[in-house]
């Protein structure tokens, strides 16, 4: 008997209820050889993952209109990560200051767009923001 490779398998998909109504559904299977090594029989796992795939559309529904929200703002808005990194800037900001969201999304802020001579006191308004949630 020859070894062969079992590999798990893992797949989503939609299945039709009896009343018509549509589940999602995860499956994490593993193929159990027969004598000969061939695969003819699987242990696994099915999971309803309707409640999951709700959650993780809200959530993408949600970053939708807060990003259309951020981007029609008349105001200039920019996200720094806890490292200092330029995460995201909206448009009017980019515009009043003449660059690409791909210019500016990862630099650090700080060296970034500030003088140099104010960055100490602008590090430690950031600082007290990421502390205390200000």
């Amino acid at each position: 008997m020859h070894k062969t490779s079992l590999e798990p398998i893992r797949t989503e998909y939609r299945i039709k209820h009896n009343d018509g109504t549509y589940r999602c559904w995860s499956d994490n299977a593993l193929p159990l050889p027969d004598n000969d090594s061939k695969h003819c029989r699987w242990i696994g796992v099915c999971k309803d993952i309707i409640e999951r795939r709700r959650a993780e559309d809200s959530l993408r529904e949600s970053e939708h209109r807060f990003r259309t929200l951020i981007q029609a703002a008349p105001v200039y808005f920019v996200m720094i990560g806890s490292d200092g990194k330029t995460m995201m800037m909206n448009e009017p900001m980019l515009k009043a200051l003449d660059y690409r969201l791909t210019d500016v999304v990862n630099t650090d802020y700080l060296t970034f767009f500030v003088p140099e001579n104010e960055r100490e006191e602008v590090s430690k308004v950031i600082s007290r923001i990421v502390d205390k949630r200000e």
